[in-house]
């Protein structure tokens, strides 16, 4: 399954969830799913050792994501997909769009397996939680990501179709920007970005934090199965 390309813009949130939820019901959205996501990236490429571009890892790495939907509003179990995305990534490691090419997969465990023995390699693993939010045709995708904040993507809308991607970003930076949510000026920031920047800084070597305490003075056991002389008078 292939989609079109799609632009988009991602936003670092600089304000708690809570400040977030209550903005956006202000601006008529309200929440329609809660979803967990997991990315595994895999890749042919040696990214502990040879340092890759970004622009290059990303063109040779696909991904396994499984999608575990909130109960009280789906009753399917969790959905595997097999996924390759095709970025536009300018000089600044900006995605400024991508077109995703799909499969589903029966089984999340089998489907790491054949990466492995094929000799791909589990460079990073991406962590979310997803809260969906709808406001009449205006869909936006709120994420918490583990370890890296909180982020808001918005894809183009449906109404764009025939748009230029130039006349496809002001709009949508000027809808986040209508929303009066504190951000970052960066309005393409990638997480797998930021995860490619973590996986380049040296790892810390690890201390061992187990040590044997010293003894106390005095505090010996006598040795069992000998008796005390006992002087006669």
């Amino acid at each position: 399954m292939a989609s079109g390309l799609q632009s988009e813009i991602t936003v670092e949130v600089k304000c708690s969830k809570k400040k977030l939820f209550e903005i956006l019901k202000a601006n008529g959205f309200l929440l329609k799913e809660r979803l967990y996501i997991t990315d595994y990236y895999y890749t042919h490429l040696d990214v502990s050792k040879k340092h890759p571009e970004f622009k290059e890892l990303s063109k040779n790495s696909c991904l396994i994501r499984n999608v575990e939907l909130e109960r009280r509003y789906f009753n399917s179990g969790d959905i595997t997909t097999l996924l390759y995305k095709k970025k536009d990534i300018d000089e600044n490691n900006h995605t400024l769009s991508e077109q995703k090419v799909a499969c589903k997969v029966d089984s999340l465990a089998s489907a790491k397996r054949i990466l492995s023995l094929m000799g791909l390699n589990n460079w990073c693993t991406k962590k979310i939680t997803g809260h969906v939010f709808k406001s009449g045709p205006i869909e936006l995708l709120v994420q918490e990501v583990d370890g890296f904040g909180l982020f808001i993507e918005v894809e183009q809308f449906e109404s764009q179709a025939n748009d230029s991607q130039t006349k496809i970003m002001n709009r949508l930076k000027k809808f986040i920007n209508e929303l009066e949510i504190p951000i970052r000026p960066d309005y393409h920031v990638s997480i797998s970005y930021l995860m490619y920047l973590e996986s380049l800084k040296p790892k810390k070597p690890k201390t061992s934090t187990s040590k044997s305490a010293p003894k106390k003075a005095g505090t010996s056991k006598p040795k069992t199965g000998v008796r005390a002389k006992t002087r006669r008078s």
